[in-house]
């Protein structure tokens, strides 16, 4: 605002003084005009004081005067003056090139009406009028001495007495104003600008006031920084009063071709159309029917123009620092808005409130005819209608959406947003959207990239920008999204919080309902070093993981429902990058789901027994694994994902796993140990209790099973031993307890016989004792 005030307090001196200098030489020419009448009498030729004239100006301004022509007087019915060529050198120091230089000049009084206080002035002519104005680096110009400085006042000067007023003009009417082939060069120095002005024409009525007068107006015009060349033309009636306080603009119109550098086309074509009523006195206007035509030709632009149109009325307060602005439309390429406007303070500390209404358009079309050929998406018929509706309020410090419905097709955004703090823009934003089929948007299905998680978009989101922009965000706000699909994943009651600031952005929580779970999740960027670093905690949890793969990886390669909990690291915003340096874990819990794609059972059936083929009954032919339960921990280290604890539990089969998977190349890398179980085990035979070791490699999409014959027939074999080593043993173990029992029955015996006989012999001596 100061350097603004400054140059217009600038550029209003430059007219000051240049009115000055008109001032001046019309009082010249009266000068002249007034001694001509008084030597006429005398028959004196008014060239013959030419010398005394250029010698006057040059004491006065210490500027010649120099004259290319004759100076020719006329007394009745006018009383005028016509000069011949004219000059007056430039000031000391600016080039050698006059100041100011006049080809020609009429001034005419008619003398009878003097005499009733009316003045009656025939056309006022001047040809051919070359102005140079220059300033010099250092703020000197080139018409500083004309003026001459103002007499200091001094301290016993007594106070001016205020003279007699001038009695009143009874009429004043001029011919008209005729200035033709004007050149005018500004050559300003201190700033680097030049503008130059040539065949410069203006052209007007009888000039009477309070009757309205045609005035025409044209002139070429060219800058120097930037290159620009153009041509203007204006023409209206204007009307005044004699005080000139009260102005009135009839039937407008101002015509503007541009041409050059720093133009949003090639060629520029304005029309500005309207009236104005303008009073000086309370600095109070009115500018209605105002209507702004732009055409822009160029090669690059649709059909090689684009016009745009914009109507208004303008009424403007000075004294109070107000204006309204009422039946604002704008219409460009097909596209049509409406709105008011109304600013305080607009003098002091501008503040603009205001409503805009965007009726429904065809986006579709008009990006047609911008980009020359239809915008390629899934649905041909997205974009067919985008509007808005939105209230706002701007001042020198923020500028504020106070109320926002936008629309796209059937979704609807609403809420507020705002900036403030223009030097280091600190946004914020509260912003819900019921609804909205991304899909339908993007580009036809194809190689279109698999859909991330909601961290992972806004990491994609954030990738787009520059760092030195990322870094200088200051952003605080909340996102609301009642249903998304975005490359076929369905999200549900998305809930977002964003926060950037110095450096770190921070989107945290996210929430959202899918496929019968829920998601929970935060994204942290932090673009304070070199490289970004990316850090994600994410978990799902009992989510149908049939339908969220098929959505998320094109094909549903795992069913059931899941548990997914995961907690990510990453350096650098490239998404290979990116995943070259992931690292984290992963824990994955599934529960009464299926593989598609791999049926370790069937290719177990297959090498071992094709005899039993039947046995797997549906399982075999879906071509799947089922499961009661699958489970794994991973580490990922520079993108590569392992595990050393995969199980898996079905009715067929128990699975142990370890093993790799490569996300940057999807490529797998399993083994896996899986022992038949129930029915199946039955079925097989030697290998029944055998953990059979699997290799499971390819891609998500291409996995390949392969059965390691050589280690199962070892362990089969191992097992045989084990079972007849163990068989065997029992065996020695039944004879030997056999054994045992024979030598305890001989033992008993020979115990029983030896007590037998102790007792016969014990009752002899007992009958020998008592006979």
């Amino acid at each position: 605002m100061g350097s603004a005030g400054q140059f217009e307090g600038r550029e209003a001196h430059i007219m000051k003084r240049l009115l000055k200098f008109l001032v001046w030489l019309s009082g010249i020419a009266l000068l002249i005009v007034a001694a001509l009448l008084v030597v006429l009498p005398l028959v004196v030729n008014p060239n013959d004081f030419k010398e005394d004239i250029s010698q006057a100006v040059k004491d006065a301004t210490g500027r010649e005067l120099s004259f290319h022509g004759d100076i020719t007087l006329s007394l009745f019915p006018w009383l005028g003056v016509e000069l011949g060529g004219v000059s007056l050198a430039n000031a000391p120091g600016f080039g050698p090139e006059p100041f100011a230089e006049v080809g020609g000049a009429v001034v005419k009084v008619r003398l009878l009406p003097l005499l009733s206080r009316e003045v009656e002035i025939s056309t006022l002519s001047l040809k051919d009028l070359r102005l140079n104005l220059s300033r010099h680096a250092d703020g000197r110009s080139n018409w500083d001495d004309l003026g001459g400085p103002a007499a200091p006042a001094t301290a016993g000067a007594k106070a001016a007495v205020p003279s007699a007023p001038l009695p009143a003009l009874a009429a004043l009417a001029i011919g008209g104003v005729a200035v033709e082939n004007a050149q005018l060069r500004w050559d300003d120095q201190s700033t680097g600008q030049h503008v130059q002005l040539g065949q410069f024409n203006l052209k007007s009525g009888a000039i009477i006031p309070g009757q309205p007068v045609v005035v025409s107006l044209s002139t070429a015009f060219a800058t120097a920084a930037p290159p620009r060349r153009g041509r203007l033309e204006l023409a209206g009636e204007l009307d005044f009063d004699l005080a000139f306080t009260r102005i009135k603009l009839q039937q407008l119109r101002l015509n503007t071709q541009l041409q050059g550098e720093a133009l949003p086309a090639p060629e520029v074509a304005l029309v500005l159309t309207g009236a104005a009523d303008l009073d000086l006195e309370t600095q109070r206007h009115r500018l209605h029917s105002l209507s702004l035509s732009t055409t822009l030709t160029g090669p690059e632009l649709p059909e090689g123009r684009v016009t745009a149109t914009l109507a208004a009325d303008l009424d403007l307060d000075l004294a109070a620092e107000t204006a309204v602005v009422r039946g604002l439309d704008l219409n460009t390429l097909g596209i049509q808005a409406q709105g008011r406007l109304r600013a305080v303070h607009i003098l002091s500390a501008p503040s603009v409130t205001g409503e805009l209404t965007l009726p429904p358009f065809n986006a579709r079309t008009v990006l047609k005819k911008l980009r020359g050929e239809a915008l390629d998406t899934a649905d041909p018929q997205a974009l067919g209608a985008v509007g808005a509706r939105l209230a706002f309020a701007v001042d020198e410090t923020q500028a504020r959406l106070t109320a926002l419905t936008a629309t796209l097709d059937d979704s609807t955004l609403t809420g507020t947003a705002g900036v403030s703090n223009f030097a280091h823009p600190a946004v914020r934003f509260n912003l819900k959207l019921d609804g909205i089929d991304a899909d339908r948007y993007l580009p036809p299905p194809g190689d279109s990239p698999v859909a991330a998680t909601p961290a992972g978009a806004g990491a994609a989101g954030a990738a787009a920008l520059p760092l030195e922009t990322l870094r200088a965000l200051d952003i605080e706000g909340r996102l609301a999204v009642g249903r998304l699909k975005i490359a076929k994943l369905h999200l549900q009651d998305i809930q977002a919080r964003l926060q950037a600031r110095d450096g770190v952005l921070l989107l945290q929580p996210l929430g959202a309902k899918l496929y019968g779970g829920r998601y929970q999740g935060d994204l942290a960027l932090d673009v304070r070093g070199d490289a970004p670093v990316i850090k994600m905690n994410e978990r799902l949890e009992m989510v149908q993981a049939g339908p969220l793969t098929r959505d998320l990886l094109r094909e549903e390669l795992v069913s059931g429902l899941g548990d997914l909990t995961v907690t990510l690291s990453a350096r650098g915003l490239d998404p290979d990058a990116a995943l070259r340096s992931l690292n984290g874990t992963a824990v994955v819990n599934v529960t009464q789901g299926g593989i598609r794609g791999l049926n370790l059972a069937k290719a177990i059936k297959a090498e071992y027994a094709p005899s039993l083929q039947r046995a797997l009954g549906n399982s075999g032919e879906l071509d799947q694994t089922l499961f009661r339960r699958l489970g794994l921990t991973a580490r990922i280290k520079n993108g590569v994902a392992s595990t050393g604890d995969l199980t898996l539990d079905s009715a067929q089969l128990h699975v142990l796993g370890q093993g790799n998977v490569n996300l940057l190349t999807e490529q797998v890398d399993l083994r896996l140990e899986a022992t038949p179980k129930g029915q199946f085990e039955k079925q097989m035979g030697q290998f029944a209790g055998i953990a059979i070791p699997v290799n499971v490699r390819g891609t998500y999409t291409e996995l390949q099973t392969t059965i390691d014959l050589d280690e199962a027939l070892k362990r089969a074999a191992k097992a045989r031993l084990g079972r007849r080593k163990q068989k065997l043993e029992e065996e020695l173990k039944r004879k030997a307890e056999a054994e045992k029992a024979k030598v305890r029955a001989r033992l008993e015996a020979k115990k029983a016989k030896a007590k037998e006989k102790l007792e016969e012999e014990l009752k002899g001596k007992l009958k020998g004792l008592f006979p």
